[in-house]
């Protein structure tokens, strides 16, 4: 239970800015680093990697994410 409540929360975090945008653009930065934009101007970026990957000024941990408003 208190890993579910976890990962909800997390998942939560990054979506919950977006939650009624549209999707306006996929980058795919690196092999599995992606940037995620959307019509309001937030960028979602996730690292899928099982290693840590810099871009634009964002260093992810290996398969993390962050929310830029």
């Amino acid at each position: 239970e208190d890993e579910i409540v976890a990962t909800y929360e997390q998942v939560a975090s990054a979506l919950t800015p977006v939650l009624h945008d549209t999707v306006v653009n996929r980058e795919v930065l690196a092999i599995g680093l992606v940037k995620v934009t959307y019509d309001s101007g937030v960028a979602i970026y996730i690292n899928y990697a099982p290693y840590s990957q810099s871009s634009e000024g964002i260093t992810l941990g290996a398969q993390s994410f962050e929310v830029r408003v």
